[in-house]
């Protein structure tokens, strides 16, 4: 299975399977890494972009943003978890995103911004993400995609109860 942007991390995989299964489209999805790349899970969600005509596309998104928001509030129904950990959605620019994180989140966004504006201007560019303060880096790592297989696992019940209510 892949996405736009390739193969599907083993630790994201059930998450974005589910939300495929459930109609929700996803376009691109990392389950976070300690050394490169993003420090927490992420999924990006988009209608299809080639409708990208008369608001076309910033309507079915909306809709679609609904949806996702409705998995998340069943999720965290009576679930107890820190702000940091919680599984949030973003708007992106043709898309958005489901991410945990919290602070560690905000700050490789805010790295990954400054790069492009290091880009934009031709300066020099460091690859290397710094560790953003965060004590306990990889158990923090392990926690928030722990919350994307239980969204995942979450989203599976929900479905399957409702293709047996549909059947009965």
């Amino acid at each position: 299975m892949q996405d736009e942007w390739g193969g599907i991390d083993k630790k994201i995989e059930k998450t974005v399977m589910a939300l495929n299964k459930r109609g929700i489209r996803t376009t691109g999805s990392c389950e976070g890494h300690a050394d490169h790349g993003s420090p927490s899970p992420w999924i990006s969600i988009s209608a299809r972009p080639e409708i990208d005509t008369e608001g076309v596309l910033e309507r079915e998104n909306r809709e679609l943003q609904k949806s996702v928001q409705a998995l998340l509030d069943q999720f965290y129904k009576g679930r107890n978890v820190s702000e940091d950990k919680k599984i949030v959605i973003r708007n992106g620019k043709h898309s958005f995103w489901i991410h945990n994180g919290g602070k560690l989140f905000d700050a490789w966004r805010a790295h990954v911004e400054e790069i492009v504006e290091k880009n934009k201007r031709g300066e020099e560019i460091t690859s290397s993400l710094p560790q953003l303060g965060i004590a306990n880096y990889q158990a923090q790592l392990e926690a928030y995609q722990k919350e994307f297989e239980d969204f995942g696992d979450s989203i599976l019940l929900t479905s399957t109860h409702s293709d047996d209510e549909e059947s009965d």
